[in-house]
């Protein structure tokens, strides 16, 4: 009995396309092959590794170079010379130094408290016979025209009126505690002081036949002309 083939399996036809198949895939790796390279190394680190390479070679170059000779005309260093020490200098440092002559304390001065001055009597209020200008009141009032000095600025600012002055005469007619007790204007008030400053010594105001301290009081009138 015959065996017929099937034509729809037949071998022949489909080996020249898998031959040309597995042809391709060879000719594709051994291409592959060929064309793969190495990474390529990093431009710095060859530098690198090329300086590191070059160090070696400058050191023992440097190493090997010899040192100048020394100029020949170059003195030769003087001798050291020992230190001479000087006897009189020991002399004196071993002798034995005089003690300081001792210092004579300052001398302490005593200071001598001064004496607290004695309580001035008391002012009396009403004295048996009042203090009073040499000359009277009329002497007084003209002493006042005659010496007192109206200040520029208070004129320049209109100030007038009557300053009560305040003062104590003592017991030898001089006068402290000088008080303002009405005011006008600063200026006004420092001129009523100066002026009763500068009046002579009054007559004390007397007690029991004796001089006592009293309080006089008077105004000084400023008026603009």
């Amino acid at each position: 009995m015959e065996v017929k083939k099937n034509p729809e399996v037949d071998g022949e036809r489909v080996r020249l396309p898998l031959s040309m198949l597995g042809f391709l895939i060879i000719g594709s790796l051994i291409l592959a092959s060929f064309s793969y390279r190495t990474p390529v190394e990093d431009k710095s680190a060859r530098q690198n590794k090329k300086q590191d390479l070059d160090l070696p070679m400058e050191t023992e170059t440097k190493q090997e170079e010899e040192p100048p000779p020394p100029p020949e005309d170059t003195p030769p260093p003087p001798p050291a010379q020992e230190p001479v020490l000087d006897e009189e200098l020991e002399v004196k440092e071993n002798e034995d130094k005089d003690p300081p002559p001792p210092i004579d304390p300052a001398p302490v001065k005593l200071v001598q408290e001064e004496e607290p001055e004695p309580p001035q009597p008391p002012i009396v209020d009403f004295p048996d016979v009042e203090a009073g200008f040499p000359g009277g009141p009329a002497a007084m009032k003209q002493f006042l025209i005659d010496n007192t000095k109206y200040p520029e600025i208070s004129r320049q600012m209109g100030d007038q009126g009557k300053v009560y002055v305040k003062f104590v005469v003592e017991r030898d007619g001089s006068i402290s505690g000088i008080e303002i007790i009405k005011s006008v204007s600063k200026e006004l008030d420092r001129e009523a002081k100066r002026v009763v400053r500068s009046m002579p010594k009054w007559s004390p105001g007397e007690k029991n036949g004796e001089p006592v301290r009293s309080v006089c009081r008077i105004p000084i009138n400023f008026t603009l002309n």
